[in-house]
């Protein structure tokens, strides 16, 4: 998580991301390589001893079309809840 104050990395990615863990010293960051490519991120959880996939997170720049001739960027998010699906979605185009 960026705090404020702190500088943004030099080279920034299309999409990137900065997470913090519980019981790790650093951050996790990683991101897209190169202008032209798009992020799929899956977050999963363990449920009565089953893992299970609690978020989606899809991204990609306006140069990767999604169809033929498409020129916006796309942005969707799922939530997702054990047991009962997607309980969230938003794609956002721009």
């Amino acid at each position: 998580m960026q705090r404020e104050g702190e500088a943004m990395p030099r080279v920034v990615e299309n999409f990137w991301v900065r997470s913090a863990a519980e019981g790790r010293k650093t951050p996790i960051s990683f991101g897209s390589r190169g202008k032209d490519n798009g992020l799929r991120l899956s977050i999963f959880m363990r449920v009565e001893g089953e893992v299970v996939k609690v978020l989606y997170i899809e991204g990609f720049p306006s140069s990767v079309p999604c169809v033929e001739g498409d020129d916006i960027s796309t942005c969707k998010i799922q939530v997702i809840a054990p047991g009962e699906g997607v309980v969230y979605e938003r794609e956002e185009e721009r």
